[in-house]
């Protein structure tokens, strides 16, 4: 159980390559980036400098570590909960 959660929390840094390698995230931050990006058209002024915007990054990247673990345990959670 331990090595399924290491391996769904690292999914946000880690991602396999279609070869079966490793690689770096490089979709999770750009994609964070820009969704945080556009959210500052929507934004006032005062609301837009690049500090802000990377912590809207941050804590986007950081909710999606406990999403992955979701995802990975949700299956036996709901076995757990429906099981007659």
């Amino acid at each position: 159980m331990l090595r399924r959660a290491e391996y769904a929390l690292s999914r946000v840094v880690v991602t396999r390559t279609d070869a079966g390698g490793r690689r770096f995230n490089f979709t999770e931050f750009l994609g964070n980036g820009a969704a945080a990006a556009i959210s500052n058209l929507y934004r006032p002024a005062e609301y837009r400098s690049v500090s802000l915007t990377m912590q809207r990054v941050g804590l986007t990247v950081l909710t999606d570590a406990p999403f992955n673990l979701l995802q990975e345990f949700w299956p036996d959670i709901r076995h757990k909960i429906l099981q007659k």
